[in-house]
């Protein structure tokens, strides 16, 4: 750290945006501002995921059946209050349903025929991040219940 502090000095006195006689005396402001930090919960992931794989469905052309644009958020909102209200099996369920919404837009993609397959590539690319998250909430949540959803994605016999 010091180092890159140095070099940063060094570099501000060779363009002389800095004089030396500035550097005799620094005052370091060390507060610090608060954020509002929200934790990636399982529910919130689900829905984000959706909502980017919807994204790029769209933007590469990918028809869908079904997108959830009104259903995932309001699954969310329904969880969060469930949660809040420590009704915990409700918000299980309304987590389920996020997870199946999720796992039927995913399952979507590789179902029409995609207009090329370089479009079937990236989406297939962005929608394995989300699976390899799916699966780590899965091995996570694995204590909770025993038998847990895990979509799939068919490829349509194209060699990626």
């Amino acid at each position: 750290m010091e180092l890159l502090l140095s070099a940063t000095i060094d570099a501000a006195l060779e363009s002389n945006a800095v004089k030396p006689r500035d550097l005799k005396r620094v005052t370091v402001d060390s507060t610090v501002q608060e954020n509002a930090i929200a934790f990636p919960t399982d529910p919130r992931l689900y829905n984000r995921a959706r909502e980017r794989l919807v994204r790029l469905a769209k933007a590469h052309g990918v028809p869908l059946r079904q997108s959830y644009v009104r259903v995932g958020p309001r699954l969310l909102f329904k969880n969060n209050r469930y949660r809040h209200a420590r009704q915990l099996r409700r918000q299980r369920r309304t987590t389920a349903k996020l997870k199946t919404v999720l796992g039927r837009v995913y399952r979507d993609i590789g179902r029409p025929k995609p207009p090329s397959i370089e479009t079937i590539r990236v989406i297939v690319k962005y929608g394995d991040i989300y699976k390899n998250t799916l699966q780590r909430l899965i091995i996570a949540a694995t204590t909770v219940t025993p038998f847990l959803y895990y979509p799939t994605v068919t490829r349509h016999a194209v060699r990626l």
